[in-house]
Parts: C-alpha cells; sequence; structure tokens
C-alpha cells in the first residue's frame, strides 16, 4: 500500500508505541499530525527528524479527556493536511 502524501494523526506521538509507529509513518512518506499531551520535547524532536528526510510533522498539544480540546487538534490537523487518511489511538 502506498502511503506517500496521506496525513495520519497518531496520539501519544512522544513516546514508546506511538514514536515507533511516527517514525515508521514518517519513512513512508505520510503527513503526520503528532499529538501529544506533555511531551512537547520529543515531538519537536521528531518534526526536526522528519525534516532531514524531507517529512512533514505538525506537532498538536492536547488533553484527550477534554472534548473541546480533542476537537480543537483535530480541526489544527485537517485544517493543515486536509481529511485524515490514518488514525492511531496510541496514548496512554
Amino acid at each position: 500500500m502506498d502511503l506517500k502524501g496521506k496525513h495520519a494523526l497518531v496520539t501519544g506521538t512522544g513516546r514508546r508505541v506511538g514514536r515507533a509507529l511516527s517514525e515508521a509513518l514518517i519513512k513512508e512518506g505520510v503527513r503526520l499530525s503528532a499529538h501529544y499531551h506533555t511531551s512537547k520535547k520529543e515531538v519537536l524532536e521528531l518534526q526536526h527528524w522528519a525534516k532531514t528526510l524531507g517529512g512533514e510533522v505538525l506537532p498538536i498539544q492536547a488533553d484527550l479527556c477534554n472534548v473541546s480540546s480533542l476537537k480543537r487538534a483535530v480541526k489544527r490537523s485537517t485544517t493543515r493536511f486536509g481529511p485524515l487518511h490514518i488514525l492511531i489511538n496510541s496514548a496512554s
């Protein structure tokens, strides 16, 4: 399956499984909306790494327990990259 140019939103992007999945998607050419709650530093590092590969990462801070925060995150994501093709819920 060709993922190049697709848009993915991954929750919990900063660490562990979310980070590994995000890196794999970036390597496939996916435009990534990278959600984090408290892992800003890690997501900014991921964004920098992606740029070295020609990838696009949009860091998005949100509290997934707060519906309005979640709605803002999705709106920001789709405004930047268009409709979602992939959603991975990996926040712990």
